[in-house]
């Protein structure tokens, strides 16, 4: 298999497995560095893989990062005054 039928292949892989995938080649090259936190529990995980799963399937909505930190700030502005 060349390596564009891999990138290709891996393109076509569902979030949660592109992001397992990921978390592979990453270890692979740098394995020291790319450990999970310590204080990343398993519940943290689990949540984490659920979350991706419903993003992937459509069952969460996303916000543009602008939008997000537009919204926080007000919230920010209202409570402190």
């Amino acid at each position: 298999m060349s390596a564009d039928e891999i990138k290709n292949a891996a393109l076509a892989l569902p979030v949660h497995e592109r992001a397992e995938l990921l978390d592979l080649l990453m270890e692979s090259l740098e394995p020291a560095n790319h450990k999970a936190p310590a204080s990343l529990s398993p519940a943290w995980v689990a949540e984490i893989r659920a979350r991706m799963i419903a993003l992937e399937e459509g069952r969460l909505a996303t916000v543009p990062a602008a939008e997000a930190i537009a919204r926080m700030r007000e919230r920010l502005t209202r409570h402190a005054g």
